[in-house]
């Protein structure tokens, strides 16, 4: 359901709000929300905008919401806003279409940070145990970008290349890599 009026949160905010959610959550799942820039939906605790804007979409992060077949019991949606109109037809990397609103940069970045920050307060592991995308998850369930379900789910599987650099990237990876690089970062400003 789409939230007409979401609310921003900042990175400590959403500390503040890891921190209480912290033993009751085990996983953050990443997702796109297939809608236009701007559109944040219910579906998901955070959803993400072209700028980096965050939107926080639930009282508690341990709210339960329906972002990820059978997985929503204790792990947190986070969701890019874009994806209208992505398509794949199965051959890669020629087969994807981010359509009308691919990720951005500032999206895919600002993603980064959000993972840091909740598992730095949850006490996660940012690893694929317990940060993952939607297209991740759903291959190893069965309902992914090659299987023959008519659900399938490739959320983030890969994500656009950066200026300069056409390839495509798998998302998990480089969503889990800029992640460590930034709970790195907070962590020598912290200790500074």
């Amino acid at each position: 359901m789409l939230v007409t009026n979401p609310v921003t949160i900042t990175h400590q905010e959403l500390h503040m709000l890891g921190l209480r959610a912290k033993g009751k959550i085990k996983h953050l799942y990443l997702h796109w929300t297939a809608g236009y820039y701007g559109q944040a939906y219910n579906d998901y605790h955070i959803n993400i905008d072209k700028d980096g804007e965050i939107y926080l979409t639930c009282q508690e992060l341990y709210q339960q919401k329906s972002h990820t077949f059978m997985r929503n019991k204790d792990g947190i949606g986070i969701a890019l806003c874009c994806g209208v109109g992505a398509s794949f037809s199965g051959r890669l990397p020629q087969g994807i279409d981010f359509g009308k609103c691919p990720p951005t940069m500032m999206q895919i970045e600002k993603a980064a940070q959000v993972i840091a920050i909740l598992a730095d307060a949850l006490e996660l592991p940012i690893e694929f145990s317990a940060v993952a995308t939607h297209a991740e998850v759903a291959i190893v369930d069965g309902y992914g970008p090659l299987s023959d379900d008519e659900q399938k789910r490739w959320d983030l599987w890969f994500l656009p290349g950066t200026p300069g650099n056409a390839d495509f990237r798998l998302g998990g990876v480089t969503l889990r890599k800029k992640a460590l690089w930034y709970k790195e970062l907070f962590d020598r400003k912290i200790a500074a």
